[in-house]
């Protein structure tokens, strides 16, 4: 139905709640999405977790935070942050692999990305965070745990995870070493305990 020249048309606005588009199709110009999804996940006790979370953290990241790093001198094993800012401020930490990419607990799964898809254009920061193990140790100990889901903001976030590679409990890296090595056998003979007659 073709609509004459006095009649008016509806644009979207920009910006509208619950729109799926990333551009304007009049004029091209970017529609901010809103970011509703995670903050419905939070409940209104786990919010005043996580502003109380942020700010302890915050403070003491500060002391511990290095200045802005450039990319080119992050080492194997370094743990990193960012801020992001929503659905609030918080800082989110990752774990260095080298090669441009991190490891890390990006609120459902710990998932290895580029170092891009982390920073998101934000500046990164080096966190002095105590280290217990050598580099390589620290990237096996944040590999076994690839895939996980079990985030909780107070006990097992981002920073947590971070914090546990380099200087958590030890654990076993190969489960099956033990399966491998020969387990000894009882030999028969002096070592034999005999019953008394």
């Amino acid at each position: 139905m073709n609509k004459g020249p006095g009649t008016p048309t509806q644009r979207p606005a920009h910006g509208r709640k619950g729109g799926h588009q990333t551009s304007c199709p009049h004029c091209n110009k970017p529609i901010q999405r809103p970011h509703r999804s995670r903050k419905q996940e939070f409940s209104p006790l786990e919010r005043i977790g996580i502003t109380i979370n942020n700010k302890l953290g915050r403070a003491i990241n500060s002391q511990t935070r290095g200045p802005v790093v450039d990319v080119n001198d992050l080492d194997c094993g370094d743990h990193i942050c960012i801020e992001r800012y929503q659905p609030m401020t918080y800082t989110h930490h990752g774990l260095y692999l080298g090669f441009g990419m991190v490891i890390h607990y990006d609120f459902h799964e710990i998932t290895i990305v580029s170092l891009d898809e982390f920073a998101k254009g934000q500046k990164i920061y080096r966190i002095h965070s105590p280290v217990s193990y050598p580099p390589e140790m620290v990237m096996a100990r944040a590999a076994t745990r690839v895939g996980e889901k079990n985030y909780n903001i107070m006990t097992n976030n981002c920073e947590h995870f971070v914090r546990w590679c380099r200087n958590g409990k030890e654990i076993n890296i190969n489960p099956d070493a033990e399966a491998l090595e020969p387990k000894p056998t009882k030999k028969s003979g002096s070592h034999s305990k005999r019953r008394p007659l």
